[in-house]
């Protein structure tokens, strides 16, 4: 007991020595102690901006409802299906409680006559049931050939104010007019974390797309499901294979000429592809910041 008792005060004798020593030396080199400040804030600073955008762009679960129970429809490195391969998934999948498309694009957005280039999505009618998303306001579109629109609640800011008068407003985008008819929850960006979609609009609403709705050669959408309470996405993606090599075998393709269909938990980037890229500059980057703190050290020692 009297050792321990010993031990702390040595320990706190040293601490407000050290401490004294350092305040000496800022005294004798103001400049220097400015340059130590600098180096470990610059350090510092870099390193907490970097993990802030590791753990969205990797780390951050989906801001939607039960995100655990989300995953995304993959094939290797490929994320994307055509529209009828969505259709059918859509209807034969027992282990999914729902399945939704998407596909992400830059567009232009025309609001009382000012344009700009936002994010936008292409979507079915079921993302925001499948997903798990709630409007702020207004509500999401249930049909997939009337035009209309959700915004961003970002958009919603920038644009209109958080005016409540938002609703039934016309924007045009790629055009084509649209109707708002609801503004996403403020913590709802999107699906394809970095980036922030600022509109949604159904599917069948773009000209563009029509002609790629009954082509099976045109994979361009992204799917995502969300499992049923007893199923695993170890299942899903079981299923989803058979249901693939029934699609194939009744359309007389050869099998196994492709990559199996993998349905794994949506978390920051959800594309495989995008996500792969993604994490090999997210390490080296990590690298680059972990480094750069080192040499703050170093300077400072």
């Amino acid at each position: 007991m009297q050792r321990d008792s010993i031990l702390r005060l040595r320990f706190v004798e040293n601490l407000v020595r050290d401490v004294r020593y350092a305040i000496r030396q800022l005294r004798r080199s103001p400049g220097f102690a400015l340059l130590a400040m600098t180096c470990l804030g610059l350090g510092v600073g870099v390193n907490t901006t970097m993990f802030g955008v590791l753990n969205s762009v990797l780390l951050r679960p989906m801001a939607v409802a039960d995100s655990d129970r989300l995953v995304m429809v993959g094939r290797g490195e490929t994320a994307t299906f055509s529209h009828p391969a969505y259709r059918d998934f859509q209807a034969r999948s027992r282990a999914l409680a729902g399945l939704a498309a998407s596909c992400p694009m830059e567009s232009d957005l025309d609001v009382d006559g000012e344009s700009e280039f936002v994010a936008a999505e292409v979507v079915s009618a079921n993302y925001a049931e499948v997903l798990g998303v709630r409007a702020s306001l207004g509500h999401w579109f249930v049909q997939d050939a009337e035009p209309e629109a959700v915004i961003s609640y970002a958009l919603w800011e920038r644009r209109f104010n958080l005016s409540p008068q938002v609703l039934g407003r016309l924007i045009r985008s790629e055009s084509q007019s649209y109707t708002i008819v609801g503004v996403a929850p403020p913590e709802f960006v999107g699906v394809f974390a970095p980036f922030r979609t600022d509109i949604w609009v159904p599917i069948r609403t773009r000209p563009t797309f029509v002609a790629q709705l009954e082509d099976r050669g045109r994979q361009w959408l992204m799917l995502f499901g969300r499992l049923k309470a007893d199923t695993t996405a170890l299942q899903a993606s079981a299923e989803l294979n058979t249901i693939d090599m029934q699609l194939m075998a009744e359309q007389g393709a050869p099998s196994k000429t492709s990559s199996p269909i993998v349905a794994e938990h949506v978390r920051g980037i959800p594309a495989p592809a995008n996500r792969s890229q993604s994490r090999t500059i997210s390490t080296l980057l990590a690298a680059v910041v972990a480094l750069v703190l080192m040499i703050a050290c170093v300077n400072v020692s």
